[in-house]
């Protein structure tokens, strides 16, 4: 599954999201447990326009970890993007509770 992550990130700094994705996916199928795999697909969906599937990306990586800061961020700031200010601030207080427990 490294290897795939990998690639994905180099196919995502090439301009190739689609293989990124397709990378990051395969990697989740081995490895479903990587939070970041979530993360990084969720970027990819952001990166081409599919604000809806970045927002389910994130949605399930805080699902099966509650206190994923990368998912928090980076939900937070795609609903503030979209302009969903009441949504963001318990992205953001929950990022502030995680960072005040560590």
């Amino acid at each position: 599954a490294n290897f795939l992550v990998y690639r994905g990130k180099a196919n995502l700094q090439i301009g190739k999201p689609d293989a990124a994705l397709g990378d990051f996916s395969s990697a989740l199928k081995l490895d479903s447990s990587n939070r970041d795999l979530y993360v990084s697909r969720g970027r990819v969906f952001d990166l081409v326009g599919n604000r809806i599937a970045a927002n389910r990306e994130y949605g399930l990586a805080l699902l099966r970890y509650r206190d994923s800061a990368p998912a928090l961020l980076a939900r937070a700031r795609l609903r503030l993007r979209l302009g969903e200010n009441a949504a963001a601030p318990s992205s953001a207080n929950a990022m502030s509770d995680w960072v005040s427990q560590a």
